[in-house]
């Protein structure tokens, strides 16, 4: 999700005429960066997707790797991202419901454009 929300944002930066860069590419999509459950990542999807954007600050991928490493919840630092995992039936799968791997992909591209479209249209 991270990934198509991250491009997203940089073909809106394109489509504006904005410079492409990890600032820019956050102002476009702030509202829609808050809702990923980031502090649900492993440190591996952190350190190999997420950081290499630039799109957080040192701070806050600081605290997403606290956070993902971190068993005590009390000791966890207070993040503006959502921390809650999915509450998604695991033995359900795309299969189950007659969805190819290729339909799921476009229904959830444009679900997740149709998402960033009302953010964008509320702020």
């Amino acid at each position: 999700m991270f990934v198509q929300l991250f491009r997203w944002a940089k073909s809106q930066c394109r489509a504006q005429g904005i410079t492409l860069s990890p600032v820019n590419i956050r102002k476009v999509a702030e509202k829609a960066f808050k809702l990923l459950r980031i502090p649900t990542m492993t440190g591996t999807e952190l350190a190999t997707i997420v950081a290499p954007t630039g799109v957080f600050t040192d701070e806050e991928m600081a605290n997403f790797f606290i956070s993902v490493h971190t068993p005590e919840f009390s000791l966890k630092p207070k993040l503006e991202f959502s921390a809650l995992p999915r509450r998604a039936k695991p033995e359900l799968t795309a299969t189950d419901l007659g969805l190819k791997k290729e339909k799921l992909r476009e229904k959830f591209i444009r679900l997740l454009t149709a998402l960033v479209r009302i953010i964008i249209y509320i702020r």
